[in-house]
């Protein structure tokens, strides 16, 4: 057993155990947060500007239509904003540039294509219950682009 001179020798020499565990708590807060500030820095995408779009509202009942400069359009046809269907598999068509690539995007789900001749292109992009946002992009020789995006809601009966 030790003397009572010993433990406070001992005692005024170090810290108690309340000081030892806030050193503690403080190293482990700290440790997190520089561990946290690093998984941010490397996981989360760099906030980067958005290229400028063109949202296109919609001319007509059957088509939707758009240009960037005159030099690249864009046409989707039976593709109508802020529709309804009860079908899962909606067919994407349209006409641009020929060979022109087209990309298409849905909430879930993604399609390439590549113009025709004529410069006509089609797919079928799989939609989710809800509303889903569907953006076609049409790219010429890596310099024109143009992009339509409509919100097409697809409803599914329980």
């Amino acid at each position: 057993m030790q003397s009572q001179q010993e433990i406070t020798k001992i005692a005024s020499l170090g810290m108690n155990k309340e000081q030892i565990i806030t050193v503690l708590i403080g190293l482990v807060v700290g440790a997190l947060l520089v561990a946290g500030y690093f998984a941010a820095k490397n996981f989360l995408p760099a906030l980067k500007p958005k290229p400028p779009t063109i949202i296109v509202t919609q001319p007509s009942p059957r088509q939707s239509e758009a240009t960037a400069g005159q030099t690249l359009p864009l046409t989707l046809i039976n593709l109508i904003d802020k529709s309804s269907t009860k079908s899962a598999d909606l067919v994407i068509s349209g006409q641009t540039a020929t060979g022109a690539a087209i990309f298409v995007f849905g909430n879930t789900d993604e399609k390439i294509a590549s113009a025709d001749a004529q410069g006509n292109f089609s797919g079928n992009l799989k939609l989710e219950d809800g509303e889903n946002e569907i953006t076609v992009t049409a790219f010429l020789d890596g310099k024109n682009s143009l992009t339509i995006r409509k919100n097409v809601t697809l409803e599914i009966n329980p």
